[in-house]
């Protein structure tokens, strides 16, 4: 699910994929910064009226990162923690999304 969202934005700009030494990295463009932040001034359909959405995907982003890192440099332990808060995580929000089905 991830990898689907990471490339949905490397689709819309907002994200670029560098390789290096054999990892892929994941970065924000510029305009990924604006539209994560919801500051920027341009007309951009994107990004006009949408700053919840572009939120969204810049915490996406961010979790993202946070887990990569950890499964790259953390301890055991730690890599075993992080999978369970992603779980725990995923959990959560299908649960929103059941909330969401149920109300309308």
């Amino acid at each position: 699910m991830a990898i689907a969202a990471l490339r949905t934005l490397v689709g819309e700009g907002l994200v670029e994929v560098h390789d290096e030494e054999g990892v892929r990295l994941f970065t924000l463009t510029e305009s990924g910064r604006t539209a994560g932040t919801g500051t920027g001034t341009g007309s951009s359909s994107r990004t006009t009226g949408a700053a919840p959405d572009a939120a969204l995907r810049g915490q996406v982003m961010s979790l993202a990162h946070a887990a990569r890192r950890v499964a790259r440099t953390g301890s055991p332990d730690g890599r075993r923690r992080a999978g369970k808060t992603l779980a725990d995580a995923r959990e959560r929000l299908e649960d929103i999304l059941k909330d969401q089905h149920n109300a309308g």
